[in-house]
């Protein structure tokens, strides 16, 4: 009779906040494939841990010492202590959480007690996409996080993963029930307040002067297209008004009630594509001149509908320039132009019934185009994904 090993217990971490840090940039070593702790790495530099002047000479650890020395300013101006360090096996990422740790004790941010400790979730389920959210926000082996804001708990605590993508996108948007990209860069970092609310807070990062011309270039684009569209909508808004006028209402116009209301929502899409190109044309300004007033309690979204709204809404300083011109960029087309859009087949659908009769043949021609577009577009759906 063979007895088996007792399950581990399942320990529970109270905090605040979550810190996702993805790792720092390998050495030559590392360059070809990642190498785990439990795997025999013939190549494996020596002294990983050690702090001596040949370690801080590596490529990936100057990065992440200077990124690490700006996310403990912030955490010191907000008031967060990080009281646990959890790192996959890869070395790569040991080694920027060492670095973090080493910037952190120093500064009173982190208990000198505190050190780095591997947990294999961060990497087990490293090529399987999580098919439900609950293995997103508790990705680590007998370790539960538990988000609390109460004094004597998890209150100002937060928790340092760090581990590579896109696992760190799957576990932000586990937390904070999104869909969003969470573009990290080698050793930079997020924070994520999980109490009372999820909310993401910040990103530490370099300036990525190529992310951010080629987010210039495709707010042009956006921008192109939405001054097309207004063009159109203006020229079938003309034809709504005009034919009608010229060749007699009651020849053309059957339901003039139906006409009225299609002409409203055409006029609405208008000012929607008016404000796209305001707000696109907002974000084409140089980063010298961007400037922000004091917030007030109106401009500000409820968490529930900002959480449910794409893109991220951060803090800048200290969010990088191209974080903040992608969300916004999402965002007004999310929020501005695609509403745009769907008043304007909606209000052409009306035009277009006011003229037929009966009336309802316009309505079961779009609702047919409108079911095969939706499968196309989900049969033809672009899959980019990452790897780490």
């Amino acid at each position: 009779m063979s007895l088996s090993a007792p399950a581990q217990a399942t320990q529970s971490i109270n905090v605040q906040y979550l810190l996702l840090v993805r790792h720092g940039s390998r050495d030559n070593a590392h360059d070809v494939h990642r190498h785990f702790t439990h795997l025999e790495n013939l190549d494996e530099p020596k002294k990983l841990h050690g702090y001596s002047v040949a370690d801080r000479t590596k490529p990936g650890w100057p990065r992440s010492q200077s990124l690490a020395g700006w996310v403990s300013e912030f955490l010191h101006l907000w008031n967060v202590k990080v009281t646990r360090v959890v790192t996959s096996p890869a070395l790569d990422a040991q080694e920027t959480a060492h670095a973090y740790l080493s910037s952190f004790q120093p500064q009173n941010l982190c208990p000198d007690d505190v050190s780095v400790e591997t947990n294999a979730g961060l990497h087990t389920n490293f090529a399987v996409h999580p098919t439900d959210r609950l293995l997103a926000r508790q990705p680590l082996e007998c370790v539960r996080i538990c988000p609390s804001a109460e004094q004597g708990k998890g209150a100002g605590k937060a928790l340092l993963l760090c581990g590579h993508q896109p696992h760190l996108t799957w576990i932000a948007n586990g937390w904070l029930r999104r869909k969003d990209p969470v573009p990290l860069n080698l050793s930079e970092a997020l924070l994520i307040r999980l109490a009372p609310s999820p909310q993401a807070l910040w990103v530490v990062g370099a300036e990525d002067p190529e992310a951010q011309t080629r987010l210039r270039d495709k707010i042009k684009s956006k921008l192109d297209i939405a001054k097309w569209f207004s063009a159109f909508i203006s020229l079938v808004l003309g034809l709504v008004v005009g034919v009608p006028r010229t060749l007699g209402v009651n020849d053309i116009v059957k339901h003039p009630t139906a006409c009225s209301i299609g002409f409203m929502l055409i006029l609405g899409s208008l000012f929607l594509t008016l404000m796209t190109l305001f707000a696109y044309d907002t974000l084409q300004m140089p980063k010298l001149f961007w400037i922000e007033g004091p917030r007030r309690i109106w401009r500000e979204l409820p968490q529930f509908l900002s959480r449910r709204i794409p893109g991220w809404r951060l803090e800048r300083p200290p969010t990088p320039v191209h974080w903040v011109l992608y969300s916004n960029m999402v965002r007004v087309w999310f929020l501005l132009f695609r509403p745009a859009v769907g008043l304007y087949v909606i209000g052409v659908s009306f035009v277009a019934c006011s003229v037929f009769d009966p009336v309802h043949w316009p309505l079961v021609a779009l609702g047919g185009v409108t079911a095969v577009g939706l499968l196309l577009q989900i049969l033809a759906r672009v899959r980019l994904g990452s790897q780490d």
